[in-house]
């Protein structure tokens, strides 16, 4: 039966040492000894004016009222005393009026109590009438085990480094039990028990392990449905046994400095991908994994990025290679990146993030949660219905993706596992923000929620990006930035569309919105939206659109130029030939390897994109983050063809830029009325990130002519720094 909220109930048992009232068994004439009994009820389904009505087996029964409430373990109960003969078994319904539960909501059974001799007894009687003996509602009782059982699912390690909690969501279950090579006898033969919460959602278990850290485990649930865990800190590969993991590291990145959003220079990459081919020069056993990433860390600064955002990293079926985007563990670093599947990945890749932080590089990472694995599906196997019936009628089977099953992100406990899932990463891997694939297959309320609970929660500072083409949702992210702050940036198709009309079809591309922070779409800040001109599904300027060295170039100038966050697809700043997903059947590893020789065969656009990059970060006001920003204006030569310049002038404390970038098919003519001095940072060919420029030019005051030649943009910089 499928429950909206579970019935707990704890019956405390005292004895009475002078015996009390003393019915008569029937058939007898001894006197049996009394038992005062205090039932505590969790109404959960709020049942109105709940009474209880108790009998023992084969006799009347009579109706029992509350006596108030109490508060155990966090939850209140309704408090219903009464008396009861020794050694005898007892029924138990609760009603509403005279219409009992088992009516009301299907219940199949009585609850039965078996009054002993002890003297005292304490029982607790789940949902599905699993006893709990005296040990057990004690530490029921204790709110602090009850909050370590709910506040993170999996299995997690106590600060005693011995005793660890196992909790599982999975409220359809009758039983579930903890299977690993732990216990004697091992795995099934040994499998220990689980309890359910009084509120019915939660199977737990709290037992002491000697050296936990990588011992083996799986839940078993009901007779026989063995899965791994869903909030399995890392896994044997998608399928094989969930592993206890400690969260300790010897971190050495406390002298990082997070890059503000204002910022970010972000460079996307596919772990694998970045180092599986032998031009990667990469040692033989780190090519294709974590550590592979930090063989190349020199090219990433000098490159001089400050971010990468990595394609999902979460453990994925073991089909040898993905993009990452079928995801079955959330928590769970891919195992395959790593040297071994027995916890190195979660090693490995802290490893990683510490060296890239000590490097001034933030870590990004593309999470996945509008859909899952449709193999490996072990959220699937726990709860069906509730984890992905999007649509609320009944049958999850209805509700997809193009990709996988389709999350019910409105639902409490799938909010619970995103929060959960981020801030994990955040504490323990020290992540510096997420990449949210595909948010308009999400309900974007509850996404938006879950992100205001991790600022709410001190953690603010990090990057949220949320992948999203829906312009009501992007309306949504609108109003909470405007509500809250500037914390969501939207990765979006119009600053891409525009620069590839620009570039490839002889259109405007209504470049004065792409400049200016996609205005029109409604944008009010650069940290709002992501300009990028390729990512993994589009492929590369060389490679989707056959793309020449000029035209790359082009697009780097105004991108590394117009307010926004600035975005580069791994390769596509060496002409890497990558078709992306527009072409069949190019998501196969061997159409994905980055082939390091072209960095050096095109040294010269690696050079220019290190330069433009230099020249954002040097100079902040090309990257204000406000609506209108200070000292900007229009240098246009015609707003009617493929054209667009722009200027900062008399911006306190930095230098002057005038912006000239022309995707027409002919030379276009601006006219410069400001005299001085300029440096020329960019001249079409070549860029410099730093004074004094790759030359000098005058310009006198009055109007001068600037030509800028078809498939051309002109940077200029003034000699001087405005007081």
């Amino acid at each position: 039966m499928k429950q909206l909220s579970i019935l707990g109930i704890i019956f405390s048992v005292v004895l009475s040492a002078c015996g009390g009232p003393v019915p008569v068994d029937p058939g007898t004439t001894n006197a049996i000894p009394t038992v005062p009994v205090t039932i505590y009820f969790l109404n959960g389904y709020n049942m109105a004016s709940p009474n209880m009505w108790f009998w023992k087996t084969g006799a009347a029964g009579s109706q029992v009222t509350n006596s108030g409430t109490t508060n155990i373990g966090g939850y209140t109960f309704l408090i219903f005393k009464t008396i009861a003969a020794q050694s005898s078994t007892y029924g138990l319904q609760f009603r509403s009026g005279t219409s009992y539960e088992k009516a009301l909501y299907g219940f199949p059974a009585d609850r039965t109590l078996p009054v002993g001799t002890a003297a005292i007894e304490k029982f607790a009687i789940s949902y599905n009438r699993q006893l709990w003996d005296s040990s057990l509602v004690t530490k029921l009782s204790n709110p602090d085990s009850m909050a370590k059982v709910t506040n993170m699912l999996g299995a997690n390690i106590d600060t005693d480094g011995t005793t660890v909690y196992f909790s599982i969501f999975a409220p359809n279950f009758t039983s579930a039990k903890v299977a690993g090579d732990f216990t004697v006898p091992d795995w099934g033969d040994g499998a220990k028990n689980m309890y359910l919460t009084p509120d019915g959602k939660y199977w737990w278990l709290k037992t002491n392990i000697a050296s936990p850290n990588g011992k083996q485990y799986k839940f078993i649930l009901g007779a026989s449905t063995w899965t791994c865990d869903p909030y399995a800190k890392a896994n044997m590969y998608s399928s094989g046994n969930s592993l206890i993991i400690a969260t300790n590291y010897a971190w050495t990145d406390s002298g990082y400095v997070r890059p503000t959003r204002t910022e970010l220079v972000i460079y996307e990459m596919h772990v694998k991908d970045f180092t599986s081919d032998a031009s990667s020069g990469v040692t033989a056993g780190n090519k294709g994994k974590y550590l592979g990433i930090l063989e190349k860390l020199t090219y990433l600064t000098n490159l001089g990025i400050n971010a990468v955002e990595l394609m999902p990293i979460s453990e994925f079926p073991d089909a040898g290679y993905s993009w990452g985007y079928n995801n079955s563990l959330y928590f769970a670093p891919e195992s395959g990146y790593a040297s071994a599947n027995t916890g190195a990945q979660v090693t490995e890749f802290k490893q990683l993030v510490d060296e890239l932080h000590n490097a001034g590089i933030a870590v990004i990472l593309d999470v996945v949660y509008n859909h899952t694995a449709s193999s490996d599906n072990h959220l699937w196997t726990v709860d069906d219905v509730y984890y992905f019936d999007y649509n609320n009628d009944g049958d999850p089977n209805n509700d997809s993706t193009a990709w996988g099953n389709k999350l019910a992100t409105w639902r409490p406990l799938v909010k619970k596992l995103m929060y959960d899932n981020m801030k994990y990463f955040m504490d323990v891997f020290h992540v510096d923000g997420f990449r949210l694939d595909s948010t308009e297959n999400m309900d974007i309320d509850a996404t938006l929620a879950v992100v205001k609970a991790l600022v709410d929660n001190g953690y603010g500072d990090r990057y949220y990006i949320f992948e999203e083409f829906s312009g009501s949702h992007n309306s949504s992210i609108q109003a909470f930035n405007l509500s809250y702050g500037d914390y969501v940036a939207s990765w979006g198709n119009g600053f891409r569309n525009g620069v590839w009309e620009a570039l490839f079809n002889s259109a405007p591309g209504y470049l004065g919105d792409l400049s200016y922070h996609c205005n029109n779409g409604g944008w009010k800040k650069g940290t709002h939206i992501i300009n990028y001109t390729s990512s993994h599904d589009e492929g590369t300027l060389a490679g989707r659109w056959s793309s020449t060295k000029v035209k790359i170039k082009l697009a780097y100038a105004h991108m590394m130029t117009a307010m926004g966050t600035p975005m580069f697809w791994m390769g596509d700043e060496f002409m890497r030939l990558h078709y992306g997903n527009y072409i069949a059947n190019n998501t196969d590893e061997a159409n994905n390897k980055m082939i390091w020789d072209l960095a050096v065969t095109n040294a010269d656009l690696v050079d220019f994109a290190s330069e433009l990059i230099k020249l954002r970060k040097n100079n902040p006001v090309l990257n204000q983050n406000a609506t209108n920003p200070t000292g900007f204006d229009w240098v246009v030569s015609s707003w009617a063809n493929g054209s667009i310049g722009y200027r900062y002038y008399s911006v306190s404390g930095a230098r002057d830029f005038i912006v000239l970038v022309n995707f027409y098919s002919s030379a276009q003519t601006y006219s410069i009325t400001k005299a001085g001095t300029w440096y020329v940072m960019c001249n079409g060919t070549a860029a410099s990130g730093e004074v004094p420029g790759l030359s000098s030019v005058v310009f006198p005051g009055a109007a001068t002519n600037i030509i800028v030649p078809a498939g051309t943009a002109y940077i200029y910089m003034s000699s001087t720094v405005n007081p």
